[in-house]
């Protein structure tokens, strides 16, 4: 009965196995609730600022070479498109049995994923948040640093999965 208070349920995605079984959790909500939906989303990260990107060739005195703009885009587009086929890929694998109408993918571009999960989550007017304990990220600690900062940053529900 508790699970059909929660309507619109935010996953954040990575590809980790925590983020697979948030999701699946997700799914339980979707199927004990017939109005429910779930907002998948993946944040890409803006790694660089625009004065790092050099238009210029590089000269014999400089000792390295900035990222072009061109090369910059297209890398970051063809990342961004990764991500996003792999979490539509997931969704549609772990929630199967699920009407894709209530499942949204959105792939957000942000200077941090806490920035961009917890924009999101208002913007979409998020009732519930569910992801994983520990992400890709290279620290392994019993609770990741995104998931630290969205529950200390975000005002609604946050259920974490181990």
């Amino acid at each position: 009965l508790a699970m059909m208070r929660f309507k619109n349920i935010l996953v954040p995605y990575d590809g980790s196995e925590h983020a697979d079984r948030a999701l699946d959790v997700a799914g339980d909500f979707l199927r004990s609730n017939p109005e429910a939906r779930v907002h998948v989303i993946s944040v890409t990260y803006v790694a660089l600022d625009a004065a790092d990107f050099n238009p210029d060739p590089p000269n014999e005195d400089e000792q390295y070479n900035l990222l072009g703009y061109e090369m910059y885009e297209e890398v970051f587009s063809q990342e961004q498109k990764a991500a996003h086929r792999a979490m539509v890929q997931a969704a549609s694998e772990i929630l199967p049995d699920i009407e894709p109408e209530r499942v949204i993918c959105d792939t957000i571009i942000r200077p941090s994923a806490v920035e961009g999960i917890e924009d999101y989550a208002r913007r979409k007017k998020c009732d519930l948040i569910v992801m994983g304990r520990r992400g890709l990220g290279g620290l392994r600690q019993f609770v990741g640093s995104v998931t630290k900062e969205v529950l200390h940053r975000v005002d609604l529900p946050v259920m974490t999965i181990k």
